[in-house]
């Protein structure tokens, strides 16, 4: 897909193909992993503003599981992307920069 097919899909304008041929946001925070399709086919697994992609696999639970255990084990916050660009899964592990609130019910 191009950035242009992508904006029609009504993802942001932001995104674009990388060399690797992975999708990404031009967005993304710092300290977080990625796991966000390839163009042709497969998944890869990125940190937010790295220009290559950290591994990349055939399934997308195969990268679920690697950037799982990468997130967990540096304390940052990991973004399971889907098909079309959509976050569809955010999990913060180690400290979370916003905490639910305790109090008032």
């Amino acid at each position: 897909m191009t950035p242009k097919h992508l904006f029609q899909r009504g993802i942001p304008a932001k995104a674009c193909a990388s060399a690797s041929g992975s999708l990404y946001l031009g967005l993304m925070a710092t300290n977080t992993y990625h796991v966000i399709p390839q163009i042709g086919g497969g998944w890869s697994v990125r940190k937010s503003g790295a220009a290559r992609a950290n591994r990349t696999f055939e399934t997308k639970q195969d990268a679920i599981g690697h950037a799982r255990d990468v997130a967990k084990k540096s304390g940052v916050e990991l973004v399971i992307h889907g098909r079309d660009g959509t976050i569809r899964e955010r999990t913060t592990y180690g400290r979370d920069p916003l905490p639910p609130r305790a109090g008032k019910r």
